[in-house]
């Protein structure tokens, strides 16, 4: 076998990344699935030509992470054909702030993402998909496939199809399970953890070099973190205030922060016939 087609599904975190990986993309026919726990050995793999296709998946964030894992890959394969999920800002940040809260992560949305002086995890400028379109162009010779987390969640086959269309394989739709990999939590959930957080560190996060010493802290932190949001759920609602996770006011002016930038990203996508339907939803 001379050469195989490749396929990169660039997982940006909250944009239906896990699901696919694990109810979508092991389904596909004819096409060798390197997924996240393989990601590390995908050179191996690859450089094995022993499957004419090949879909390397990983789950990416929006930070400087990003340019360094497309950058490494392309010096590798500059004729990967790339797959990426965009998902609106506004509901990209708050879907991913519940989840480092969920995770025991003690930090307001401001020192999460900070609108004016970006003295926070992430910076404005990380979230500014245009730019990542334009590393995809510099990086990678061939078009890449652009979607949106939106359709996944109300069209998930015309989604799923887009994929399989471009990398000219079959699926069976009766393979594909359409329940969401990970349960939402609701807000007293979360809440309660906040309030946990004041008095216990329960944060998920690695305590050691030793892989047996991190599992049994994962265990103790996760045996923490689900008592006290199971307890939750059977706790009156009026024991919580009704106040939100996240200031409507400050997700707007996310929202009104990058509607310019993503205005850009669907002109382009026109532009450049990237296989995606409209999008001003």
């Amino acid at each position: 076998m001379n050469s195989s087609e490749i396929f990169f599904h660039i997982g940006v975190e909250r944009t239906g990344t896990k699901y696919v990986q694990g109810k979508v993309f092991p389904f596909f026919k004819n096409l060798h699935y390197i997924n996240k726990d393989k990601y590390k050995h995908y050179q191996k793999i690859i450089d094995k030509k022993a499957h004419s296709k090949y879909l390397v998946s990983f789950e990416l964030n929006l930070s400087p992470q990003f340019e360094r894992e497309i950058k490494k890959f392309s010096k590798l394969y500059p004729d990967t054909k790339v797959i990426m999920v965009m998902r609106k800002q506004h509901s990209w940040i708050a879907s991913h702030y519940k989840r480092i809260v969920k995770n025991g992560r003690n930090l307001t949305f401001d020192q999460f993402l900070d609108m004016k002086n970006d003295e926070s995890v992430y910076n404005r400028s990380d979230l500014l998909y245009y730019n990542k379109l334009m590393l995809l162009n510099k990086y990678f010779h061939q078009k890449p496939l652009i979607l949106f987390y939106e359709e996944l969640t109300k069209k998930p086959f015309n989604f799923i199809d887009k994929v399989a269309q471009y990398t000219n394989v079959t699926y069976n739709e009766s393979d594909i399970d359409l329940n969401k990999k990970h349960t939402s939590y609701s807000l007293k959930q979360l809440k309660a953890i906040q309030k946990t957080m004041k008095y216990v560190n329960i944060e998920r996060k690695k305590i050691s070099t030793n892989k047996i010493t991190n599992f049994g802290y994962r265990l103790y932190i996760d045996a923490i973190r689900y008592s006290v949001m199971y307890t939750a759920k059977l706790l009156p609602d009026n024991w919580f205030d009704d106040k939100p996770l996240i200031d409507k006011n400050t997700i707007q002016v996310v929202k009104d922060y990058y509607a310019d930038d993503w205005e850009k990203c669907l002109e382009y996508i026109s532009e450049n016939n990237l296989n995606i339907v409209d999008q001003n939803t």
